[in-house]
């Protein structure tokens, strides 16, 4: 289980593959998971989400299992535009009276059937999207630095710097915007950089180092409260790019 394809684009992460339980976990991405062969069973704090098709919120603690042979979970970076407005969808449809079912479910699109592909399923997943109001200029370019500065570990005078802002008007700013405070959003891009790492060839503790994480238990404590699972997960995976 858990041993499929992981599709890396630009704001998302795609797995395709078998399923199976993870540990309770949160994380800064929108999660929407598509189940062809069984259902999926999602526990969230309030309430049980289970069908062929569900979403959750960014930063929402959770944990997800199903039998399903053939699953996709996209993960969508929330400060990204898609993610924004799917972040939004999931959460007035949590907010809303669960609908009373008139007609079968649509049935859930075609997999991907290539990294080529991978773009097409997400787009057909998610379904049209409302534009999101853009990021504030300050949030946008405290990001830009933190993804430039991995390499020497972003910090949050660096960050407040790139936006013109004091240290702390900018975390006043950016938890709002982002989800979570400046510090949790370093570690998650962190793990997407271990990923990339992974991709390349790289080994866990090589790829932690490359990251910024200070040895391979940190990033094991931060993989596992992310994903419910552990950074050698990544191992069982076949790690692709879904975009040039």
């Amino acid at each position: 289980m858990w041993d499929g394809t992981l599709f890396l684009g630009d704001f998302m992460v795609v797995y395709l593959g078998p399923a199976g339980p993870a540990a309770p976990h949160a994380h800064p991405a929108v999660q929407l998971a598509v189940a062809w062969d069984a259902p999926l069973t999602v526990e969230l704090p309030d309430r049980t989400l289970r069908g062929p098709r569900v979403i959750v919120p960014s930063g929402v603690r959770h944990t997800l299992d199903s039998r399903a042979r053939q699953l996709a979970v996209v993960f969508v970076d929330h400060v990204s535009a898609a993610g924004r407005a799917l972040d939004q969808r999931a959460r007035d449809a949590a907010a809303a009276p669960p609908p009373t079912p008139t007609a079968p479910p649509a049935p859930p699109p075609r997999p991907p059937a290539d990294a080529a592909d991978v773009d097409r399923f997400a787009a057909e997943a998610m379904g049209a999207l409302p534009v999101p109001a853009p990021l504030s200029p300050p949030v946008a370019a405290a990001l830009a630095y933190v993804d430039a500065a991995l390499d020497a570990r972003p910090t949050l005078a660096g960050a407040a710097a790139a936006a013109h802002l004091s240290p702390s008007r900018l975390t006043h700013v950016f938890t709002p915007a982002v989800g979570l405070p400046f510090k949790r959003y370093v570690a998650w891009r962190r793990l997407r950089r271990v990923v990339e790492e992974v991709a390349e060839g790289a080994t866990l503790t090589w790829a932690a180092a490359a990251a910024g994480f200070s040895d391979s238990a940190h990033l094991s404590r931060t993989f596992q409260r992310s994903f419910g699972l552990p950074p050698s997960a990544l191992r069982r995976m076949r790690l692709l790019r879904s975009s040039p």
